[in-house]
């Protein structure tokens, strides 16, 4: 009797130490229209200057007079006065998998109720009745344990437990409970070399929040699907790929990717076409050589091609300004937009991710239909961004020149969340427009040219032709079909393709159960 007394009681408290009680303020967030610095979330801390909307106390002095109401971050603490998100929405991150045991994570996890049986004693799979479907349901029930040995119960639980060889929901993917591992084809997202890339991706777009542990994510309540294709941040195309379509199929909102892949694939072009078909936005890092390259996979049409802006001297009480280009991260022609954070491109991408989860999560809530696209969400994104122009810098040369409006430094500016929420509040939504020719990369392959004003002559590298541009309508009025709406006029034909490819690529690695190595 003493023996299982002590056991319930150990099974009781693992279970309270892994699903976390959420403290937090009561009163956050406070209204719209009032101050964010009054009502915080009790994880935000001091040190977060690249969520903020306002400029540091301790910066407000030597700050340039011209970035004073610009605030030094992407003002996600008053776009949370608007919004914290919405579970609904769910922020596919592909990566290097995920530490299980994260705690800022652990009740975040997407759950697929296709592959899991209702929670112990419950009606349906929303035990606890708050609304969404997460481990929290779980506590409590008699069938589960710690069964992956890291101290906590959490989802990588469940899929050891649960694992039982059908594929339940019919997809294909056989017990998908909590992701998909492509890198080594089994169904448990682990990240079994604590690599950690795709963790701390997965915590700046939506780590639970109020809650006294780590951090903020940008979208508070957004739910995340873990997919691994690779074991860091370098990946190989066609699983990246195989990840997006995983992804599109289980039903995100947005897919955030913060790879650098070896190759550029057929497969991979046409999973994100297929992914931006179905309404998917991409979060994309322009990675981090300090270069003006290209980065696959994230430079494929569609993308938000992120980079990332920090302050301008090594200590930030000297900050003059929070617009500098971060000296790690990449430029170029396909910039769309700067984020701010302290990680380079990877964190920039982190945090556009949750805020294009918060963006969707804002149009889930104001019922618009159809739901936002991609190429609105894009238009929102960039139409709201602060303009990044520091004429002064043209003679500093430790600063990046700038330009107004768009620049190959900056794209179209920082990322001002707060203001792409109040563009769909007001009606703002921008007309979709889709650049059919030439592509962003076009050149002509042709070696040699003859000019009408002289002899033949070299032109390796000239553009096709001048850009063919097909307006898609307003928000209100464009027609309702995805691949309509946003004008992909290869639509069939990419979701063919890649379906294909999937169907076509070797079988499927067996459920985490059944790998002899139990690894």
């Amino acid at each position: 009797m003493k023996t299982t007394l002590r056991i319930l009681i150990f099974a009781a408290a693992l279970a309270m130490a892994a699903v976390p009680v959420t403290a937090g303020n009561p009163d956050w967030p406070n209204g719209p229209d009032e101050d964010p610095r009054l009502e915080t979330p009790d994880d935000l801390g001091s040190g977060r200057w690249y969520l903020y909307s306002y400029i540091p106390d301790e910066n407000v002095d030597s700050i340039r007079p011209e970035e004073a109401d610009l605030g030094s971050g992407i003002h996600a603490d008053a776009a949370w006065q608007v919004t914290t998100g919405t579970p609904e929405v769910v922020i596919a991150v592909l990566d290097s998998g995920i530490n299980w045991d994260e705690i800022d994570l652990i009740n975040k996890i997407y759950l697929n109720a296709g592959e899991l049986p209702i929670p112990e004693g419950a009606a349906g799979y929303d035990a606890n009745e708050d609304g969404v479907f997460n481990m929290r349901d779980y506590t409590g029930d008699s069938r589960i344990d710690d069964a992956n040995g890291n101290g906590r119960i959490d989802a990588g639980d469940l899929i050891r437990i649960f694992s039982d060889e059908t594929d339940g929901d019919g997809n294909g993917y056989v017990d998908d409970i909590a992701g998909w591992d492509f890198y080594r084809h089994d169904n448990d997202p682990a990240d079994d070399t604590r690599y950690g890339h795709g963790t701390g991706e997965a915590k700046q777009a939506a780590a639970e929040t109020n809650n006294g542990h780590g951090g903020p994510g940008v979208c508070p309540e957004c739910l995340i699907l873990p997919v691994r294709v690779g074991d860091s941040f370098v990946a190989e195309a066609n699983r990246f790929a195989q990840g997006v379509v995983f992804a599109a199929d289980s039903g995100v909102g947005v897919i955030l990717e913060a790879l650098g892949a070896i190759n550029n694939t057929d497969f991979a072009r046409d999973a994100v076409a297929y992914a931006l078909s179905r309404g998917i936005s991409f979060a994309a890092s322009a990675a981090d050589e300090n270069s003006f390259h290209h980065n696959y996979p994230a430079n494929y049409n569609g993308t938000i091609y992120t980079n990332n802006v920090v302050y301008d001297t090594m200590e930030r009480d000297a900050a003059t300004s929070f617009m500098a280009l971060d000296t790690c991260t990449n430029w170029g022609p396909k910039v769309t937009v700067s984020a701010a954070s302290n990680n380079c491109s990877s964190g920039a991408t982190g945090h556009i991710g949750g805020a294009l989860g918060l963006i969707h999560s804002y149009g889930v809530e104001l019922g618009l239909d159809p739901p936002l696209s991609p190429a609105e969400v894009m238009g929102l994104v960039t139409m709201s961004a602060s303009d990044v122009y520091n004429p002064e810098g043209e003679d500093n040369e430790r600063v990046y020149p700038s330009l107004p409006g768009w620049d190959k430094y900056f794209g179209h500016g920082r990322l001002n969340l707060r203001a792409a929420l109040d563009l769909i509040a007001d009606g703002m939504i921008p007309p979709e427009a889709l650049v059919e020719s030439p592509r962003w990369f076009g050149t002509d392959s042709r070696r040699h040219r003859r000019d009408r004003h002289g002899p033949r002559r070299r032109a390796a590298f000239r553009l096709l032709r001048l850009p063919s541009v097909r307006a898609m309508g307003s928000h209100a009025g464009r027609r309702r079909t995805r691949a309509d709406r946003f004008g992909v006029r290869s639509d069939d034909r990419d979701r063919r393709r890649a379906r294909r490819a999937v169907a076509e690529r070797p079988a499927r690695g067996k459920s985490r159960q059944q790998r002899p190595d139990g690894g």
